[in-house]
């Protein structure tokens, strides 16, 4: 019986040093060995590319030179517009800011935007860039390209100090990015508001433009109200017409049925909507229709300064509009956007 007790024990002793010995896999380790092992296979492949590894994993396989701004680190160049494709390790597409590769993928659609995107690269919690993308913008210039096989440890919006952090962190799929940096900004506002004053110069040459001390926003009058309009009274329904678009031109909602139409926007019905009105200065709770839908501040500023009859373009900046986030895919990111609306006299709603 002692005997038997021996030969147990030594038995479990046994499977348990076996164990002991088995090391513990890893949230990536499986991620790293396929990563390490496509690297060498394509190194070999492709010997032309430079596989210049970052301090952070990655390898810089193209690297064109800019000759504009250099683009520092997070804090010192916090914005950036690009056009970017991006594709997986067997180079089917996964995302690009270009329509004409959107065709050839079979993603595009007429609504979206296409064109140059802005990233904002700070951590402070409403940044959407990830580790990876911020590593391949720091030290280019304006007017340089990159093509970057980025690991999928580096596919996150956290920031670590070192390579071996992001690496314990569970990884996402590795991913090419092909990127040219268009410009760079350290002031969004001032960056928009620059662009909207050459839009409306552009436009409306000879406008005198009423910013009514409201940074980012401007509004023109196109057409003025009757000189006997009255003051629209506190909860008036008041009809509307109106087109919200880009400073590109690309128009993303409309009440006219023919620019719908024309513009592939679909809606389930046409014509003018109505607003709740507020007094001016409570002009942030003006809502639409019956379901009191919010508005972009821009808009509804904008209405408080309108009279009845009256025709205008409002123009402003993302901060009056859909903020750090656009309204994906059909407003960008800090996107500046314009609204030409028109204010229905009395019995003019339909």
């Amino acid at each position: 019986m002692r005997n038997k007790l021996i030969l147990v024990l030594g038995m479990a002793a046994a499977l348990a040093a076996g164990c002991a010995k088995s090391p513990k896999e890893g949230p990536n380790d499986a991620e790293i060995r396929y990563f390490e092992s496509w690297v060498i296979a394509q190194k070999a492949k492709h010997p032309e590319y430079l596989w210049k590894e970052t301090p952070l994993g990655s390898f810089i396989l193209e690297d064109t030179p800019g000759n504009g701004t250099l683009i520092g680190d997070a804090e010192a160049t916090p914005f950036v517009f690009l056009r970017y494709t991006v594709s997986d390790l067997n180079g089917n597409i996964i995302s690009s800011s270009e329509e004409d590769v959107a065709k050839q993928i079979g993603t595009y659609k007429y609504v979206n935007y296409y064109g140059p995107r802005t990233f904002y690269r700070k951590t402070d919690g409403l940044s959407g860039c990830l580790a990876g993308e911020d590593e391949i913008f720091t030290g280019m210039r304006v007017g340089g390209s990159r093509k970057v096989v980025v690991p999928g440890w580096l596919l996150t919006s956290s920031r670590y100090d070192t390579k071996a952090e992001y690496m314990a962190k569970k990884a996402q799929e590795s991913a090419i990015y092909d990127i040219t940096v268009l410009d760079s900004t350290t002031d969004m506002g001032k960056w928009q508001a620059d662009s909207i004053e050459a839009y409306l110069r552009r436009v409306h040459p000879d406008a005198s433009l009423d910013t009514t001390g409201k940074y980012g926003f401007y509004y023109y009058q196109i057409t003025p109200p009757p000189a006997d309009a009255a003051e629209i009274g506190e909860s008036e329904k008041v009809y509307l017409n109106y087109t919200g678009f880009l400073l590109n031109g690309h128009i993303f909602d409309s009440t006219d049925e023919y620019i719908c139409k024309d513009n592939h926007l679909s809606k389930t019905s046409y014509g003018p909507v109505y607003v709740n009105w507020k007094k001016a200065e409570e002009y942030s709770s003006i809502t639409m229709g019956d379901d009191a839908s919010n508005l972009v501040d821009g808009f509804t500023y904008a209405l408080s300064k309108m009279k009845r009859g009256e025709k205008g373009l409002a123009v402003f900046y993302s901060v009056w509009g859909y903020g750090i986030n656009g309204n994906e895919p059909i407003i960008p990111a800090l996107s500046p956007i314009a609204f030409e609306i028109e204010l229905l006299q009395k019995g003019e709603e339909e």
